[in-house]
Protein backbone atom coordinates (compact mmCIF):
# COMPACT_ATOMS: atom_id res chain seq x y z
CA UNK A 1 0.00 0.00 0.00
CA UNK A 2 0.88 3.59 -0.50
CA UNK A 3 -0.73 6.95 0.63
CA UNK A 4 -2.46 8.60 -2.61
CA UNK A 5 -3.74 12.07 -0.57
CA UNK A 6 -4.98 14.26 -2.51
CA UNK A 7 -3.19 17.88 -0.56
CA UNK A 8 -5.43 20.59 -2.10
CA UNK A 9 -8.24 18.58 -1.33
CA UNK A 10 -9.19 20.37 1.74
CA UNK A 11 -10.83 24.44 3.05
CA UNK A 12 -9.02 26.95 0.01
CA UNK A 13 -9.13 29.68 3.10
CA UNK A 14 -6.44 27.47 4.71
CA UNK A 15 -4.34 27.69 1.58
CA UNK A 16 -0.88 29.22 2.32
CA UNK A 17 1.69 28.72 -0.77
CA UNK A 18 0.18 30.98 -1.38
CA UNK A 19 -2.80 32.31 0.22
CA UNK A 20 -5.94 32.44 -1.89
CA UNK A 21 -7.61 36.05 -1.69
CA UNK A 22 -10.50 35.94 0.66
CA UNK A 23 -13.13 37.62 -2.26
CA UNK A 24 -12.00 34.53 -4.23
CA UNK A 25 -12.17 31.84 -1.50
CA UNK A 26 -16.14 31.12 -2.01
CA UNK A 27 -15.59 30.52 -5.40
CA UNK A 28 -12.96 28.07 -5.09
CA UNK A 29 -15.86 26.02 -2.53
CA UNK A 30 -18.01 26.24 -5.03
CA UNK A 31 -16.34 24.99 -8.15
CA UNK A 32 -13.37 22.52 -6.69
CA UNK A 33 -13.49 19.24 -8.09
CA UNK A 34 -14.66 16.48 -5.58
CA UNK A 35 -13.16 13.74 -4.75
CA UNK A 36 -13.41 10.69 -7.08
CA UNK A 37 -11.18 7.81 -6.35
CA UNK A 38 -10.64 6.79 -10.37
CA UNK A 39 -9.66 10.08 -11.64
CA UNK A 40 -8.57 12.60 -8.53
CA UNK A 41 -4.32 12.57 -9.08
CA UNK A 42 -1.97 11.95 -6.12
CA UNK A 43 -0.65 15.39 -5.11
CA UNK A 44 1.83 16.04 -3.24
CA UNK A 45 3.68 12.98 -2.92
CA UNK A 46 6.06 12.89 -5.75
CA UNK A 47 5.58 10.37 -9.04
CA UNK A 48 6.25 6.69 -7.32
CA UNK A 49 2.21 6.96 -5.47
CA UNK A 50 1.28 8.14 -8.41
CA UNK A 51 2.53 5.23 -10.90
CA UNK A 52 1.28 3.01 -8.20
CA UNK A 53 -2.49 4.17 -8.30
CA UNK A 54 -2.33 3.54 -12.33
CA UNK A 55 -1.09 -0.03 -12.03
CA UNK A 56 -3.49 -2.49 -12.99
CA UNK A 57 -5.74 -3.84 -10.03
CA UNK A 58 -4.89 -1.02 -7.29
CA UNK A 59 -7.47 -0.36 -4.91
CA UNK A 60 -8.08 3.31 -4.06
CA UNK A 61 -10.18 3.92 -0.75
CA UNK A 62 -12.46 6.66 -0.63
CA UNK A 63 -11.67 9.33 2.15
CA UNK A 64 -11.87 12.50 0.80
CA UNK A 65 -8.24 13.75 1.31
CA UNK A 66 -6.15 11.28 2.38
CA UNK A 67 -6.81 8.00 0.56
CA UNK A 68 -4.55 4.68 0.49
CA UNK A 69 -4.03 2.83 -2.57
CA UNK A 70 -3.34 -1.02 -2.15
CA UNK A 71 -2.30 -4.33 -4.54
CA UNK A 72 -2.85 -7.66 -3.59
CA UNK A 73 -4.52 -10.15 -1.32
CA UNK A 74 -7.91 -8.35 0.80
CA UNK A 75 -6.91 -5.10 -1.28
CA UNK A 76 -10.80 -3.93 -1.43
CA UNK A 77 -11.89 -5.31 1.32
CA UNK A 78 -9.41 -3.81 3.49
CA UNK A 79 -9.66 -0.08 1.23
CA UNK A 80 -13.33 -0.05 2.07
CA UNK A 81 -12.76 -0.44 6.05
CA UNK A 82 -11.20 3.11 6.09
CA UNK A 83 -12.72 5.84 8.08
CA UNK A 84 -13.87 9.29 7.34
CA UNK A 85 -13.24 10.90 10.56
CA UNK A 86 -9.47 9.34 12.24
CA UNK A 87 -8.64 8.46 8.30
CA UNK A 88 -5.27 7.18 9.39
CA UNK A 89 -6.67 5.37 13.25
CA UNK A 90 -8.53 2.59 13.72
CA UNK A 91 -9.52 0.39 10.79
CA UNK A 92 -7.92 2.19 8.15
CA UNK A 93 -5.48 0.60 6.24
CA UNK A 94 -2.34 1.37 8.27
CA UNK A 95 -4.24 0.09 11.42
CA UNK A 96 -4.36 -3.21 9.22
CA UNK A 97 -0.60 -2.82 8.33
CA UNK A 98 -0.03 -2.80 11.92
CA UNK A 99 -1.86 -5.24 13.09
CA UNK A 100 -0.31 -7.80 10.63
CA UNK A 101 3.27 -7.07 11.10
CA UNK A 102 3.61 -5.04 7.97
CA UNK A 103 7.21 -4.22 6.59
CA UNK A 104 7.84 -0.28 6.16
CA UNK A 105 10.13 0.55 2.81
CA UNK A 106 11.62 3.49 2.24
CA UNK A 107 12.45 4.00 -1.61
CA UNK A 108 14.95 6.42 -1.81
CA UNK A 109 13.29 8.31 1.03
CA UNK A 110 13.48 8.70 4.96
CA UNK A 111 11.22 9.05 7.79
CA UNK A 112 10.40 12.66 6.95
CA UNK A 113 7.66 11.02 4.52
CA UNK A 114 6.74 8.21 6.91
CA UNK A 115 2.84 7.98 6.64
CA UNK A 116 2.89 4.98 8.79
CA UNK A 117 3.86 7.29 11.70
CA UNK A 118 0.87 9.40 11.66
CA UNK A 119 -1.01 6.03 12.31
CA UNK A 120 0.86 6.77 15.35
CA UNK A 121 -0.25 10.52 15.62
CA UNK A 122 -3.78 9.07 15.68
CA UNK A 123 -3.57 6.34 18.69
CA UNK A 124 -2.89 8.43 21.23
CA UNK A 125 -4.72 10.80 23.28
CA UNK A 126 -4.05 13.83 20.64
CA UNK A 127 -6.60 16.50 20.47
CA UNK A 128 -9.36 15.98 17.29
CA UNK A 129 -9.96 19.34 15.28
CA UNK A 130 -12.21 19.79 12.46
CA UNK A 131 -11.43 19.17 8.67
CA UNK A 132 -13.19 19.63 5.60
CA UNK A 133 -13.03 17.96 1.97
CA UNK A 134 -14.73 17.83 -1.35
CA UNK A 135 -17.15 14.92 -1.80
CA UNK A 136 -19.99 15.40 -4.30
CA UNK A 137 -21.54 18.13 -6.89
CA UNK A 138 -25.18 19.35 -5.64
CA UNK A 139 -28.23 19.33 -8.27
CA UNK A 140 -27.45 22.97 -8.95
CA UNK A 141 -23.46 22.05 -9.83
CA UNK A 142 -22.29 23.42 -6.82
CA UNK A 143 -19.64 21.23 -4.75
CA UNK A 144 -20.78 20.01 -1.15
CA UNK A 145 -18.12 19.54 1.15
CA UNK A 146 -17.89 16.96 4.19
CA UNK A 147 -16.63 17.81 7.68
CA UNK A 148 -14.10 15.39 9.19
CA UNK A 149 -12.29 15.02 12.44
CA UNK A 150 -8.74 14.01 12.55
CA UNK A 151 -5.82 15.10 14.79
CA UNK A 152 -3.03 17.45 13.19
CA UNK A 153 -0.50 15.44 11.78
CA UNK A 154 3.34 16.15 12.02
CA UNK A 155 3.14 18.60 14.73
CA UNK A 156 6.31 18.63 15.64
CA UNK A 157 8.35 18.74 12.49
CA UNK A 158 10.61 15.68 14.22
CA UNK A 159 9.86 12.57 11.90
CA UNK A 160 13.59 12.47 11.27
CA UNK A 161 14.53 12.88 14.68
CA UNK A 162 12.35 10.29 15.94
CA UNK A 163 13.56 7.96 13.30
CA UNK A 164 17.04 8.53 14.17
CA UNK A 165 16.40 8.03 18.04
CA UNK A 166 14.53 4.40 17.23
CA UNK A 167 17.40 3.14 14.91
CA UNK A 168 19.57 3.88 17.64
CA UNK A 169 17.48 1.74 20.55
CA UNK A 170 16.60 -0.38 17.60
CA UNK A 171 19.30 -1.39 15.60
CA UNK A 172 18.00 -4.96 15.05
CA UNK A 173 14.52 -3.15 13.52
CA UNK A 174 15.45 -2.36 10.24
CA UNK A 175 18.27 -2.91 7.20
CA UNK A 176 19.22 -1.00 4.72
CA UNK A 177 20.55 -1.59 1.13
CA UNK A 178 22.34 0.52 -0.85
CA UNK A 179 20.58 0.74 -5.03
CA UNK A 180 22.87 2.97 -7.30
CA UNK A 181 22.70 6.34 -5.72
CA UNK A 182 19.74 5.81 -3.22
CA UNK A 183 18.67 3.82 -0.17
CA UNK A 184 15.82 1.53 0.51
CA UNK A 185 15.23 0.97 4.11
CA UNK A 186 12.54 -2.14 5.27
CA UNK A 187 11.46 -1.38 9.15
CA UNK A 188 9.47 -3.36 11.03
CA UNK A 189 6.14 -1.35 11.18
CA UNK A 190 5.36 -2.96 15.16
CA UNK A 191 8.65 -1.70 16.32
CA UNK A 192 8.50 1.72 15.05
CA UNK A 193 4.72 2.60 15.70
CA UNK A 194 5.49 1.34 19.54
CA UNK A 195 7.99 3.69 19.81
CA UNK A 196 6.57 6.51 17.98
CA UNK A 197 3.10 6.34 20.32
CA UNK A 198 4.91 6.95 23.00
CA UNK A 199 7.62 9.71 21.59
CA UNK A 200 4.33 11.44 20.21
CA UNK A 201 2.52 11.07 23.86
CA UNK A 202 5.30 12.46 25.85
CA UNK A 203 5.10 15.74 23.15
CA UNK A 204 1.81 15.79 23.27
CA UNK A 205 1.60 16.42 27.38
CA UNK A 206 4.52 18.63 26.96
CA UNK A 207 2.95 21.22 24.33
CA UNK A 208 -0.48 20.66 25.77
CA UNK A 209 -1.52 18.84 22.65
CA UNK A 210 -2.78 16.07 24.73
CA UNK A 211 -6.75 15.51 25.48
CA UNK A 212 -7.25 16.32 29.56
Amino acid sequence: MMPSQISMNCDPATWEYPPVQKDLIQVIRDTMPPYDPQTSPTSGLGITPEYFRNLPDVVRSSHPYLPITIWGKNAAKIASKQPLDMPYGIDSPLDYLYEHHGKIIFLGTDYETCTMLHYAESMIHRKRETYSAATSIDQNGKTIWTNYQNVDLDSYDDFNELGEAFEKKFPGKFSTLKLGHGIIKVINSTALIDFAREWFDKKDQQFGNAID
